[in-house]
């Protein structure tokens, strides 16, 4: 799984990536990419080898760039896209065109024990090691 969110958000990302990880989820994020690698060529050779896009919606990932590119490549090669909305964000009409009408969850309007437990049934098992 590849996981695609705005830096900004990064504390309250990896928060759900340390749980998902103790839950042997196999997940791809862009922490450890060597000084010096051509940053596009690793992201592209991640999401073209992964099974399901899982995005971290905010106001801050739907402004960045590079979270756009990310699911626009998930979407022109067919990947399963799942949205979490970590806050809630008016999407422009192209990603309301690729994200509008996947599985998405509002972590917002939940308890984190909710949130977890829905996350959960979305991602199935699947994509467990």
């Amino acid at each position: 799984m590849f996981v695609s969110y705005s830096h900004r958000n990064t504390k309250e990302v990896f928060e759900t990536i340390s749980k998902l990880k103790s839950r042997r989820f196999r997940m791809w994020y862009d922490e450890g990419i060597e000084p010096g690698t051509e940053w596009p060529e690793v992201i592209g050779k991640a999401i073209h080898g992964c099974h399901t896009l899982l995005v971290f919606m905010s106001r801050h990932a739907s402004e960045s760039r590079n979270v756009r590119n990310e699911i626009n490549m998930a979407y022109t090669e067919g990947k399963e896209i799942k949205v979490v909305f970590l806050e809630e964000t008016a999407l422009t009409q192209g990603l309301q065109l690729q994200v509008g009408t996947v599985q998405s969850v509002n972590k917002y309007d939940l308890t984190e024990a909710d949130f977890f437990d829905k996350l959960m049934t979305g991602l199935g098992t699947t994509l467990r090691t």
